[in-house]
């Protein structure tokens, strides 16, 4: 009875052991839904008398940046943008361009810093240090919005002078300061200095910080001047059987204007230019322009110098874009090359339509079937010939079969018996 027991426990002790040695898949816990959060940074936030031309800044966890190029900005706008990465925990900015004195640098990462694990964005984040005595901290905030539809515009630049206010600065000078929208069309410019702005946002396709007429752009009708002031929120707290249980009253800065409304639009503008000329047949010339063009192309001709006055028929459009010149001289159609002076209208880099003079070769490209016609007719010509050869050199042979048939009757054979 002894030894049944010392069995039955054994038992239950080699069981319990087993659970316990069971290999099973542990639990990853619930997801993450917290952004990256700054421990520290080299040089602190909001420094002054900046010397260096590197920033650290240091997180909780290792980061990546996403979309760098459509998200990230840096005020003043910068000649050779800053080399951007991250590493590790770290996210480093190294700017390349000389560093201004007296001046405050910001730059806005918006959302693009998230968590490697989870992909978690910093949304909102930026960076800001002055080269002088001051930082400025002045700011403007709004929205964009495609005028169109009213939908909100991700990702576009928007920025603000200060030096001129001129309406046209626009389109002649970069942008001083700049930021770009959010994943809602929002944006705040910061890093200001007390004064007057005039405020645009672009679609900047082309990477230099002001308007072409092509792009997508916004204005502001009215001068901006920046402003701050203070103010106070009152919040009650209740207890669970509805009674006041505190009142708290808050202090809060708040940065104005911060309904700035820009309504994106696109003019469908078209710089006018030569888009394409060629020869596609002997008899026609074709020209195409990039848009409408109020006058025609004048066609003078180069080479050959002997061809009749009128040489041509042209088949338009009324846009006057695509043009066709049948050619009527027999003699400028049997030419394999016609060089001419083509004298157009063109946008010039004031956006103004000035004449221009092109000197073009037309050369007639065969197309395939063309080309195929011939090989056809090479191939005929060559059949012929041999075939009339290799008749000619029958008929010798012939001949010479005969001639030596002839002769072996003549010389060779037996004479015939007597009679």
């Amino acid at each position: 009875m002894k030894s049944l027991r010392h069995i039955l426990l054994l038992a239950v002790v080699a069981m319990m052991i087993a659970a316990c040695a069971n290999i099973g898949t542990p639990e990853g816990g619930p997801r993450d839904y917290t952004p990256p959060r700054v421990v520290k940074s080299s040089p602190p936030a909001g420094t002054c008398n900046f010397k260096g031309n590197k920033v650290e800044i240091t997180f909780n966890e290792i980061v990546n940046i996403k979309d760098q190029m459509k998200k990230v900005s840096v005020s003043p706008v910068q000649k050779d943008q800053p080399v951007i990465k991250s590493l590790g925990k770290k996210v480093v900015v190294e700017f390349r361009d000389e560093m201004q004195p007296n001046t405050t640098y910001t730059i806005d990462f918006s959302n693009s810093i998230e968590d490697n694990n989870e992909g978690n964005p910093l949304d909102g984040y930026a960076f800001s240090f002055s080269t002088g005595d001051d930082i400025d901290t002045m700011r403007i905030s709004g929205i964009v919005l495609r005028a169109r539809d009213l939908e909100p515009m991700q990702h576009i630049l928007v920025g603000a002078y200060s030096q001129c206010l001129d309406d046209t600065a626009f389109t002649r000078l970069p942008m001083e300061r700049v930021t770009r929208t959010n994943s809602r069309g929002e944006f705040t410019l910061m890093g200001l200095k007390p004064g007057r702005y005039r405020v645009f946002s672009l679609n900047d396709m082309d990477g230099d910080y002001h308007m072409v007429r092509t792009e997508d752009y916004a204005f502001y009708d009215h001068i901006i001047e920046p402003s701050v002031s203070q103010y106070t929120s009152t919040d009650t707290i209740f207890t669970f059987d509805h009674r006041v249980d505190s009142v708290m009253t808050a202090t809060h800065t708040a940065y104005l204007p911060n309904d700035v409304l820009l309504c994106m639009m696109n003019e469908d503008y078209k710089s006018l230019y030569l888009k394409k000329t060629e020869r596609p047949t002997l008899n026609k010339l074709y020209v195409l322009l990039s848009t409408t063009s109020p006058e025609l192309p004048k066609l003078e001709i180069v080479q050959p110098t002997t061809h009749a006055q009128k040489w041509y028929a042209l088949q338009g459009s009324p846009r006057n874009d695509s043009l066709f010149y049948w050619i009527t001289d027999s003699a400028l159609i049997k030419s394999d090359s016609i060089k001419v002076a083509l004298t157009y209208l063109r946008t010039d880099s004031t956006d103004a339509l000035s004449w221009q003079t092109d000197t073009i070769n037309f050369w007639h490209r065969k197309s395939g079937e063309e080309l195929k016609i011939e090989r056809e007719l090479k191939r005929n010509r060559k059949s012929k010939q041999n075939g009339f050869v290799i008749s000619k050199r029958k008929s010798r042979k012939v001949s010479s079969t005969m001639m030596s048939a002839r002769n072996w009757l003549l010389h060779v054979a037996p004479s015939p018996c007597p009679p």
